[in-house]
């Protein structure tokens, strides 16, 4: 009996010393998160939309964040979703080797399949969504959560079946989450778009009910919406690079010094998209621009021109 007891008392102390560990590792990782990261992991909405433009860390803070959920539930199952399965390897899968290597995660990877197994039994997976058959592989799945990136490059109708018929039921069983995440566009609408417009859409539903398309978080609603939205610029990314000469930048430095040299004033439809993350359409694709070099014709003199 007292062999028995003994027993079932070295397996919980094995246990909570195992989880323990795991604990450690998420908090070391929690430590590398910015404030803007750092509000994605405690925003615990089921539907959370990221905006920013490139060079933002916003896949940085997302594959941690997918990482630490991981190590703090053992079992877990994450999808990480791209555009195309090379470009989601490219984006994630040496990162997350790199954070295995520098934390000692055990971490086992199978490069053929794309799936990254922790010891505790959780598991990331990366699909490209090029096909309708990579789509397919996900249904029948039970998620904790599910990312989708480089969400402005996405068909509305592929986007709209990924999201709709084959996550959300898979997100169902374990109450998940799904992030969907992009940099802002020129073509202002499609379902990304509406998730993550400055202005929030309201929508009246069935008994006339109505719902807003998105809210800032941190902001109270008039109506409870869709998605909660995190948005930032590249001033919101505070970490600093070695210049080689014995100073530091940020990334908002370097597009400061962009600014200036292409002479773009703070409304300049490229400044306000790609380094601010608003949504800014982009005339010239709808229009042609008139240039006098190209367009203006004068004729030769002749009688017949009066």
């Amino acid at each position: 009996m007292l062999d028995a007891l003994f027993a079932v008392a070295r397996q919980e102390a094995n246990k909570r010393r195992s989880t323990d560990k795991w604990a450690d590792k998420a908090a070391h990782l929690r430590g590398l998160l910015m404030p803007i990261q750092m509000r994605l992991l405690l925003d615990m909405a089921r539907r959370i939309a990221v905006r920013s433009p490139r060079q933002t860390g916003k896949s940085t803070g997302v594959m941690l964040i997918v990482l630490i959920r991981c190590l703090e539930t053992a079992m877990a199952d994450w999808v990480v979703v791209g555009l195309t399965r090379p470009s989601v390897k490219n984006i994630y899968w040496g990162a997350l080797k790199q954070l295995n290597q520098a934390f000692e995660l055990g971490i086992q990877f199978h490069n053929q399949e794309l799936t990254a197994t922790l010891p505790n039994g959780s598991k990331i997976r990366f699909v490209g969504a090029e096909s309708i058959s990579e789509i397919e592989k996900l249904r029948g799945g039970r998620y904790d959560g599910v990312v989708i990136d480089e969400c402005k490059s996405f068909p509305a109708l592929v986007f709209t079946e990924l999201v709709h018929d084959v996550i959300e039921p898979a997100l169902m069983a374990k109450n998940g989450q799904l992030f969907i995440i992009g940099t802002p566009g020129d073509v202002l609408e499609g379902p990304f778009y509406l998730a993550t417009r400055e202005e929030p859409i309201v929508m009246v539903g069935l008994n006339d009910e109505k719902r807003q398309s998105n809210c800032l978080y941190g902001t109270t609603p008039l109506h409870p919406p869709i998605w909660s939205l995190h948005s930032w610029n590249l001033q919101d990314n505070v970490t600093l690079f070695n210049d080689g000469r014995g100073g530091t930048y940020t990334m908002w430095d370097q597009a400061l010094v962009v600014k200036h040299q292409n002479g773009w004033s703070d409304d300049h439809p490229t400044w306000r998209r790609e380094y601010l993350g608003h949504w800014v359409p982009n005339d010239a694709k709808k229009v042609y621009r008139y240039r006098p070099h190209l367009h203006d014709y004068v004729p030769a003199h002749d009688t017949r021109w009066g």
